[in-house]
């Protein structure tokens, strides 16, 4: 499991943690970045962090976009989160969290004809409504509740 991190100076999106998952088609994977602490969720396609960074950051804003997110919050942070530093981490809360959605996307990738028509998207929207509690925190939680919280859209 890797760990992205590098907070640009008024980045509120920049913990994020990076797994990979298989597909159930030979060859074929799916990479899972989970943001720390929200839990938001963006799969995408492919093998690497190097190959599949540019695409995490497309579907990362229209993942936003999507959901209604704010614009200026959504231009500000996909202009600060160009860069990012790769080191491996022991964070057992998020390991768990992490291995849980591992076990779902691999779990419906089997409902799938073929590695084209996985669809990411559909995973991303699932995730954004998953429940989940984090130390510290009273009762549950889910991504968008966390972010409209954040944002003051609550």
């Amino acid at each position: 499991m890797l760990h992205i991190s590098q907070a640009a100076p008024d980045q509120r999106m920049h913990n994020w943690y990076v797994v990979m998952c298989g597909s159930g088609f030979t060859g074929k994977m799916l990479l899972l970045y989970v943001h720390e602490p929200s839990l938001l969720t963006v799969v995408v396609k492919g093998k690497t962090i190097a190959t599949t960074v540019d695409a995490f950051r497309k579907q990362l804003e229209q993942l936003l976009y999507r959901h209604n997110f704010p614009t200026n919050f959504i231009e500000t942070e996909m202009s600060l989160g160009t860069d990012y530093v790769v080191s491996k981490t022991s964070n057992k809360s998020m390991l768990a969290h992490i291995n849980q959605m591992v076990y779902q996307v691999t779990h419906y990738n089997y409902r799938y004809p073929s590695y084209d028509e996985i669809d990411t998207t559909k995973y991303e929207d699932i995730f954004m409504g998953w429940l989940h509690t984090s130390k510290g925190q009273k009762g549950y939680n889910t991504p968008l509740d966390y972010w409209m919280k954040e944002l003051g859209e609550a």
